[in-house]
């Protein structure tokens, strides 16, 4: 079929085919997936400040952190320290602490959804509490101990439904436990050291929660304990099989005072494949810490073991050096200094934020090749 133009010739109709051609696609389009950085956030836990510091994980080598700090504002954290931060299903939640002023102990909780940069409180602790742990387990979120109120160290542990929106009391631990350390591992959380009461000094404590049986029992049934005393030191799984467990402080008998522990243990699984050398339960012949600490914030990016802030017993002051561990070619190195805060109780957590969230600066990325830890 053909069609008459104004100047009298012909044109060819236009197909179906031909519409598709040169007419728009009204196709829905698929949206590009918004971008995501994972930044180090670290609290100070210790002088009641508002102020978050942050640091951008190399979004490249996804083992080391951009020396430069950035700041934001947390208005939930004023004036309240030994307040404990973890992440949880993506969020940033605030659990207990103590009023810096008035030294009332509190039980609120606080969330915040980077997705939405909005926070809220969510159900109160059942016991008011400050200097806790917390892990995350089976979908649940689990506080460990600390100190509630009438100046008590606890051995309750709590549970949190998030679904539910609340709290619920689970096996206690075997003994009150304060200045102790927690991970997860192999299925079940595992705690460490710390006192029954903060005029005595560390324990060699080992203990594990198994989720399934609601208990905490001895590690490897009572045949496993630290090899030392320690406290307010932190631990870390490594390779799903071990446990790095360093810092901290010691009470060294001889000077009858309490000192900086520089040694690193690591505990194997009794049936890990690990290599022939380090075939049991204890391996301590691993290099001392660069700048041993206690209450350092410890993350692992990556295959380095980050250290970052903490006090020195035997210098009397904080540790401004951000340190890490490579655990694979098993060696320290000082990475940056830390501009002047507050770092004698540190504590650190990593969260992924979306760009769209106005809180955060994420044009450190484009800078990460000048810095010269690279």
């Amino acid at each position: 079929m053909s069609l008459a133009n104004n100047s009298g010739g012909t044109k060819s109709a236009l197909s179906s085919k031909d519409f598709q051609k040169v007419g728009h696609d009204h196709r829905p389009q698929k949206e590009e997936p918004e971008a995501h950085f994972t930044f180090l956030l670290l609290f100070d836990k210790v002088s009641g400040s508002p102020n978050v510091h942050y640091h951008m994980v190399d979004p490249t080598s996804q083992q080391k952190i951009f020396p430069k700090e950035n700041t934001f504002t947390a208005k939930q954290v004023k004036d309240i320290c030994g307040y404990k931060p973890v992440v949880f299903q993506g969020c940033l939640y605030i659990i207990g602490g103590k009023d810096w002023n008035t030294g009332v102990l509190s039980a609120r909780v606080y969330k915040y959804d980077p997705r939405l940069n909005e926070w809220k409180a969510v159900k109160d602790l059942n016991n008011a509490r400050y200097g806790c742990t917390a892990e995350v387990l089976g979908g649940y979120l689990y506080v460990i101990g600390g100190m509630v109120t009438g100046k008590r160290v606890s051995d309750s542990v709590e549970r949190y439904d998030q679904p539910s929106d609340l709290w619920t009391e689970v096996a206690p631990l075997p003994s009150p436990r304060i200045d102790h350390a927690s991970c997860v591992f192999n299925g079940a959380i595992y705690v460490s050291g710390g006192t029954f009461d903060l005029d005595y000094p560390g324990s060699n404590s080992f203990w594990c929660y198994d989720p399934g049986e609601k208990a905490w029992k001895d590690v490897d049934d009572g045949e496993t304990y630290l090899p030392h005393e320690r406290s307010s030191h932190v631990m870390c799984p490594l390779d799903n099989n071990k446990i790095i467990i360093l810092g901290g402080q010691v009470f060294d008998q001889d000077a009858y005072c309490e000192m900086d522990e520089p040694n690193i243990y690591q505990y194997n699984l009794p049936d890990s494949q690990v290599t022939q050398e380090i075939r049991k339960t204890w391996y301590m012949d691993l290099p001392r810490m660069a700048i041993p600490r206690c209450n350092s914030c410890i993350v692992l990016i990556g295959t380095n073991l980050w250290m970052i802030g903490g006090f020195s017993y035997n210098k009397r002051t904080p540790i401004k050096t951000a340190s890490y561990y490579d655990t694979v070619k098993k060696r320290w190195k000082n990475a940056f200094q830390l501009p002047d805060h507050h770092y004698d109780n540190m504590e650190g957590v990593m969260l992924v934020v979306p760009t769209s969230n106005g809180n955060f600066r994420f044009q450190d990325r484009f800078i990460y090749s000048q810095w010269l830890m690279w």
